[in-house]
């Protein structure tokens, strides 16, 4: 995401909370680390895996979630198989009449969206969170549910089947939906 990056950058720059002098050098060390700038300035402490979330946030107009204080509805773990929760980095934090608030590491995927609408058959409402958290939030959610990483279709009694182009028959997926 070195495009989303930028515009982080950008942000973070106008709003003050970086200095142009402390970006610039470390532009070439996310090149030669093959890492985004922003993984960077987090592993340099300049910047928060928070204040980097509440900024792609804000560019991309979607609400962030912060998870830290989140208390875990283990009824929710039954609604998605783990190996897709963490193939699409999400977790559903709570459904209210027919729409599932979804935090999701990325939430302007739409193929993931689309997913997620398709097997919870209810309208998804997509919240960002620190990737991090989120990881952390599907493997403790998953971990007291009891739910282990071998059989996580069975113990969510749907079977997850990975519709993305190339990887899936066009019979599956027709299936699925």
């Amino acid at each position: 995401m070195p495009e989303q990056d930028d515009y982080i950058i950008a942000l973070l720059l106008e709003e003050g909370r970086l200095s142009a002098g402390a970006v610039e050098p470390l532009r070439k060390v996310a090149i030669e680390q093959r890492q985004s700038l922003c993984e960077v300035l987090i592993e340099q402490t300049l910047l928060t895996p928070r204040e980097v979330a509440l900024a792609r946030a804000q560019i991309s107009e979607v609400p962030y979630a912060d998870l830290e204080h989140y208390t875990i509805d283990l009824e929710n773990t039954h609604k998605i198989p783990k190996a897709m929760a963490e193939s699409l980095q999400v977790m559903p934090l709570f459904i209210t009449d027919d729409v599932a608030t979804v935090g999701m590491a990325n939430p302007l995927d739409l193929h993931a969206v689309d997913q997620l609408r398709a097997l919870l058959r209810c309208e998804v409402e997509p919240v960002l969170c620190e990737p991090r958290a989120l990881k952390g939030l599907i493997d403790r959610a998953y971990t007291m549910a009891g739910q282990d990483t071998e059989a996580p279709a069975k113990a969510a009694g749907e079977a997850f089947i990975d519709l993305t182009p190339g990887k899936a028959p066009i019979v599956a997926a027709v299936n699925q939906i």
